[in-house]
């Protein structure tokens, strides 16, 4: 069975750094899907006009998953469910209906990490972002 995987984009912007273990992640998996909403974060975050043309470059590896009614209905659902910001209930909702591993990075006092889990497996959590999810650390990135 092949392992897909919703990239979030603190993970690409860790890549983008130069950090070895995002980099290490993104071989993992068979198939690599990025949300739009984390595709434009990636090309705001470009200071330069060739450092744009590399990340989009780049992120023609990845399957791109439109903005669809359907994602748009559902990440309306878990934004008011669980009080995320609107862009991470979309790169969820993302990785759900396209039942891919959901990789992204959490920040804890101590440091930074990047988890992945199954994005079907969470039904209780609550906070403004995914760094404020407890019990996620279902499978901590090393």
């Amino acid at each position: 069975m092949a392992m897909i995987a919703c990239i979030d984009s603190d993970v690409l912007i860790d890549y983008f750094d130069g950090i070895p273990s995002s980099a290490e992640e993104l071989v993992r998996y068979d198939k690599l899907l990025i949300s739009r909403i984390s595709w434009i974060e990636m090309l705001v975050g470009a200071r330069t006009a060739e450092q744009r043309e590399m990340r989009e470059d780049f992120l023609r590896a990845f399957k791109l998953i439109e903005l669809d009614v359907i994602i748009a209905r559902r990440a309306i659902t878990l934004r008011q469910e669980h009080r995320l910001r609107l862009p991470d209930a979309i790169v969820w909702t993302s990785a759900l209906v396209h039942r891919a591993i959901l990789i992204f990075r959490v920040i804890t006092p101590a440091s930074a990490c990047r988890v992945r889990f199954d994005a079907a497996c969470l039904s209780s959590i609550s906070g403004q972002h995914f760094s404020t999810v407890r019990g996620l650390f279902l499978s901590p990135l090393g």
